[in-house]
C-alpha cells in the first residue's frame, strides 16, 4: 500500500458525537411568554405615568424614554435567561411565583 499524498482523497472525518439536548423543561416557552407579556404591560404604565407626571415632556423625549425601557426589558430577556428557563423547570417555577404569572402561583 502506498503512503497518502497530498494529492490523494482525505478520508471523511467521523461525526462528532452529538451532545444530548435537555428536554426543555415544563412550560419553560409559556413563562417567558407570560414574562415578556408582563414586562410589556409595566413599560406601557409607566410611560402613561410619566405622561401624567411631566405633561411638557415633547413627544420626542418621550419615545426615546420609551426606546431606553425597552433596551432595559431586552437585556433582560437576552444572553441565557430563554437556555436557563428551558433547562430548569425550577427555575420556571420559580419566575411564575416572583412574578406572578399563574393564579396558582407554581402549584399544581
Amino acid at each position: 500500500m502506498s503512503a497518502p499524498t497530498l494529492l490523494s482523497p482525505r478520508p471523511a472525518p467521523t461525526p462528532a458525537p452529538a451532545r444530548a439536548t435537555p428536554a426543555p423543561a415544563r412550560g419553560s416557552s409559556a413563562v417567558l411568554m407570560a414574562l415578556r407579556d408582563r414586562a410589556a404591560l409595566v413599560c406601557d404604565a409607566e410611560l402613561r405615568r410619566l405622561a401624567t407626571r411631566v405633561p411638557e415632556l415633547d413627544a420626542r423625549s418621550h419615545d426615546e424614554v420609551g426606546r431606553a425601557v425597552q433596551r432595559v426589558v431586552d437585556a433582560f430577556f437576552g444572553g441565557d435567561l430563554g437556555r436557563r428557563v428551558a433547562r430548569d423547570a425550577r427555575l420556571a417555577d420559580a419566575l411564575r411565583v416572583l412574578f406572578s404569572l399563574d393564579p396558582s402561583g407554581g402549584r399544581s
